[in-house]
């Protein structure tokens, strides 16, 4: 928990997000996900 991943896209791009789809991931149950696009400089 609390871990997080920041991406700089350089030019317009197509992101697809999942969280450990497979029954056999997390004990069997789904998890929440939580995400942000943010704007900004470098």
């Amino acid at each position: 928990a609390g871990d997080y991943l920041d991406l700089k896209a350089e030019m317009d791009l197509v992101i697809g997000l999942t969280a450990c789809s497979a029954y056999a991931s997390n004990g069997g149950t789904f998890k929440p996900i939580h995400f942000k696009v943010m704007k900004g400089g470098d």
